[in-house]
């Protein structure tokens, strides 16, 4: 399947995790309900961008709930990146004399 798509693997798997995305969109209200811990962990999905924009090209999402994710994804944007810890450095190793 890669040669006929011409896609890489991790390419291949971004998609699909897209597509099941797309259909936990649709289901708004169960999630709301949920609370918020699981509407951050859909945010903090690296193919919820992707799902979004699929779903808003193939009129999967009614307007008010596309709506409704776009708008709480753009506020948790700053939220998601101060929760990502830095990596840090490895001290340099001192150089043998």
């Amino acid at each position: 399947m890669k040669f006929e798509l011409g896609l890489f693997n991790y390419e291949q798997d971004l998609i699909a995790r897209a597509f099941s995305l797309k259909n936990l969109l649709s289901k708004r209200v169960q999630l709301e309900k949920k609370g918020d811990k699981t509407i951050q962990s859909l945010f903090r999905n690296e193919a919820f961008p992707l799902a979004l924009f699929l779903s808003k090209r193939d009129f999967y999402l009614s307007p008010e709930d596309w709506t409704f994710w776009y708008d709480s994804y753009h506020k948790a944007i700053p939220q998601l990146l101060a929760s990502q810890p830095l990596r840090e450095r490895k001290p340099k190793r001192k150089k043998k004399k």
